[in-house]
């Protein structure tokens, strides 16, 4: 959905993100995605300013992430 050029399928596509940020196994399985982070991040460089919906349901997908030390170096890189 992120690859789509509709501002409104990028925002539900974040939202559906976001959702499954609300599982910790969620989390552990979205890491082993490799391009998803890379995807999202390039996403909120790209759109930021198109949309405060999206920009927000992608900040809160790091913010989520962040709350975990362990996925603090993962952050870092991407």
């Amino acid at each position: 959905m992120f690859y789509d050029e509709q501002g409104d399928t990028k925002t539900e596509g974040a939202m559906s993100l976001l959702y499954l940020c609300f599982s910790h196994e969620n989390m552990e399985i979205m890491l082993d995605h490799e391009t998803l982070f890379g995807t999202v991040s390039r996403t909120l460089r790209d759109d930021y300013k198109k949309s405060i919906d999206l920009t927000l349901y992608l900040l809160n997908i790091f913010q989520a992430y962040s709350n975990f030390t362990q996925f603090h170096e993962f952050l870092s890189n991407n």
